[in-house]
């Protein structure tokens, strides 16, 4: 049972990363200063990053 949720948790994430297109990911939080953009987005944003990289 773990493995088909797992199965279908990464094609649901799949079939949203490619419906994004070529957009810019950006994830807005203030408490993830590396791993999110904070509400200016103008901090490192690497969870976006890596999510743009792995939809390529």
């Amino acid at each position: 049972m773990c493995e088909r949720f797992a199965w279908i948790s990464w094609n649901l994430l799949q079939e949203l990363l490619i419906s994004t297109g070529a957009a810019k990911i950006i994830e807005i939080t203030m408490n993830e200063a590396n791993w999110g953009a904070g509400c200016n987005s103008s901090i490192e944003n690497m969870r976006g990053r890596i999510l743009v990289e792995v939809r390529e």
